[in-house]
This record gives structure tokens, C-alpha cells and sequence, in this order.
């Protein structure tokens, strides 16, 4: 909720007054869904049950990393819709893959989980979503929106300054020996056998200002997959100036459209394994890729203010609003 918070004043500027209320239990819920609401926008299952007995129009804001469902699923007969901060372009795949899409990508490439515990299942998603409620699924904003990019954002530096090192990967690369897991060691192995120079670390080593900055001395950064398909990785590395380097994420919907093979980011196989020939050519071609650099940097920034996002927003809510209302 707190990009929605600090643009709650700038919703006034599309017509849309917003109340905000924190609630932790269903009890609160129940007091604070008795206002003269047109329509409830509600984020954590305390006021789910509680607000689907008040009879309001409601939508789910769905904040995790991927473009997977999560409680929404369960409920898209008796809501007006979801906004998500990523989904899948095409969605009927919601129907059709089980959860995560990047992790049936993964297994389909060969990586595959070390221990009993893994995320890849071969069965269909439960319950499935009406062919007709596929269109309220929405995406509002994804972590380009977040506070915590707030010093990649304001950063000052020259597109132009030289960069002396290659490659950067520096992130949690454990995930239990999952297929995640798996994949995120593809990557750190990829980064530390570079034999130009690199920057290759696990887990979280270093002070945030130091990553930042060790990121704005970098060419190119290496981008797994996560628990979902984005992680604020991407948006740091493209706000920072450098060039993401990421298995094909252009099946997923964004807010700004960060995920565009060969326009902002620079496409790998899901294992690394032609990571070296992606960085060599980066490394040995850099100033053709300027304009991939500055197109990254200037969606997010153009996407970031408050008024940005409570236009976004605003624009959604309406849409799902009048949407419900000619499907009555």
C-alpha cells in the first residue's frame, strides 16, 4: 500500500477521493467497511470475508512479486476485479500453468530442484477463472513505484562516465535448492567464472548505499527470476544506468513496460549458460547500447511520481467499475 499512501492526495486530480484505512483484524474491518464507500479497494485477507458480506463493490490489490493469483483466485466471482503489480499478457495462461509461470519455463529448460521441496507441479491452478472474468485482471504498479528505489531514482550520474566493471551479481541465491534456487546459482556461477572483471556476491553483504553505487560502476547486471518474474534488481540496475540481463520476461504485463527483449533489457536462456556471449557482447559494444540504457531509466523515472501512480490507479478503478457495471 505505500506507494498508494503517498499519492493519496494526488487521486483529487482524476476525480477519485480516497479514505484510507490500516486494519489487522476482521473485528476493525467490520468498523471501518461502514463508511459511505462507492467502492473498496482492499489489500490483506483480515477484510477480505468482512467485505465481500457488505455487498460494496470491491477489488483486491495484490501486491506479490510474480504475475501469479494468490487469494483473488478464490474470489473473482464476487469481486469486480484484481489489480496485480505484474500478469501475464496472455491470460488464459491462468488457467493453464500452476502458479508460477517462470518456474514451468525453468523446468522446461532442464533446471531442476536438488531437494524433495520444489515449486514445479504438474496440475492445473484451482479454481479456475471464468473465461469472461479473465478481463479484471489488472495491473496497477510494480516495485518502479516503491520507496525503496528512491536512492536509484534520484541518483545523479553521466550515461557517459566509463564503467570498469563487466558484469554485477550480487543477491540471495539460496531458496532452499529449489528451482528458483537453481537458477539464482546459474547466475552467481555465470557472474564469478567472468574472466574479465566482475562483481559476484551471495546474499545480502554489503550496505545498500555500497550495492547502489557498485551497481552505477557496472555494465551490466544480471537478473534472475525470483518468487516471481520482477525484483527491484531489474529497476535498480536500469535506474542505476546498466544493462539488465534477464531470462525472456516479455510474457508479463508491467506498469511501466520495463520488459521489452532487446529495446530495455538484453535476453538470456533461463540457466545463464550464454551468459558469457550476452556480457562479451555488451562489454565489447557498449555505447550501441545508450539508447537501451536511457529508454530503461526514463520509463520508470516517467512512472514514479505520485501523480504518476494515482493516475494509474485511478484509471484502473474506473475502468473495472464500469466494467462491472455493463456485465450486470
Amino acid at each position: 500500500m505505500e506507494p498508494m499512501i503517498r499519492a493519496e492526495k494526488s487521486f483529487a486530480k482524476f476525480g477519485v477521493t480516497m479514505k484510507l484505512a490500516h486494519v489487522t483484524t476482521a473485528k476493525e474491518a467490520d468498523k471501518a467497511l461502514a463508511g459511505a464507500y462507492d467502492v473498496l479497494l482492499l489489500h490483506g485477507k483480515p477484510v477480505y470475508e468482512p467485505a465481500l458480506k457488505c455487498g460494496k463493490p470491491t477489488i483486491y490489490l495484490e501486491r506479490i512479486d510474480g504475475a501469479q493469483l494468490r487469494s483473488s483466485r478464490e474470489h473473482m466471482d464476487s469481486i469486480i476485479g484484481v489489480i496485480k503489480g505484474y500478469a501475464f499478457k496472455d491470460r488464459s495462461l491462468y488457467n493453464t500453468t500452476y502458479d508460477r509461470r517462470h518456474v514451468d519455463i525453468m523446468y522446461e529448460s532442464g533446471i531442476r530442484a536438488y531437494h524433495d521441496k520444489h515449486l514445479y507441479q504438474r496440475k492445473l491452478p484451482s479454481p479456475l477463472v471464468p473465461e469472461d472474468k479473465l478481463n479484471r485482471i489488472r495491473v496497477g504498479y510494480g516495485f518502479g513505484a516503491w520507496e525503496t528505489i528512491t536512492g536509484p531514482a534520484e541518483a545523479k550520474f553521466s550515461f557517459e562516465t566509463p564503467r570498469l566493471t563487466d558484469i554485477h551479481f550480487v543477491g540471495t541465491a539460496g531458496y532452499r535448492g529449489s528451482e528458483i534456487g537453481v537458477h539464482r546459482q546459474a547466475a552467481l556461477r555465470a557472474a564469478k567464472t567472468w574472466r574479465g572483471n566482475s562483481v559476484a556476491e551471495s546474499g545480502r553483504p554489503w550496505p545498500l548505499h555500497r550495492f547502489h553505487r557498485s551497481i552505477l560502476h557496472s555494465k551490466a547486471v544480471l537478473c534472475p527470476w525470483g518468487w516471481g518474474e520482477s525484483s527491484h534488481r531489474d529497476y535498480e540496475a536500469m535506474l542505476l544506468g546498466a544493462v539488465m540481463i534477464k531470462p525472456d520476461t516479455d510474457y508479463v504485463e508491467t506498469w511501466p513496460n520495463i520488459y521489452q527483449a532487446g529495446k530495455t533489457y538484453v535476453v538470456c536462456k533461463p540457466d545463464f549458460s550464454d551468459a558469457h556471449d550476452k556480457i562479451a557482447h555488451i562489454t565489447q559494444h557498449f555505447d550501441d547500447y545508450l539508447p537501451m540504457r536511457i529508454l530503461a531509466r526514463k520509463l520508470i523515472l516517467d512512472a514514479w511520481s505520485d501523480e504518476a501512480i494515482a493516475g494509474r490507479m485511478a484509471g484502473q478503478i474506473k475502468e473495472l467499475v464500469e466494467c462491472s457495471a455493463t456485465t450486470k
